[in-house]
């Protein structure tokens, strides 16, 4: 996802249940640092919920549409 400046706003990854054993939390661990010490947010998106585009929309509307504080902050 990015501004319209073409500058990402988040990324998403996909988790599914591989992502609830120790090893790959680890990893995940590191890709939660490595997104925030760039200042992106990782937002995580579990694959066996049932998503609703109202759900989607909740979880991406904040990243899609900042605030002006947010952009000043960026």
């Amino acid at each position: 996802m990015a501004l319209p400046d073409h500058r990402p706003v988040a990324a998403i990854e996909l988790d599914g249940r591989i992502h609830d054993n120790s090893r790959q939390q680890h990893r995940d661990a590191v890709k939660d640092t490595a997104f925030q010490c760039a200042g992106l947010p990782l937002l995580r998106v579990r694959a066996e919920q049932a998503h609703t585009p109202a759900s989607l929309q909740a979880l991406l509307w904040p990243h899609l549409h900042p605030t002006e504080e947010a952009l000043a902050h960026a």
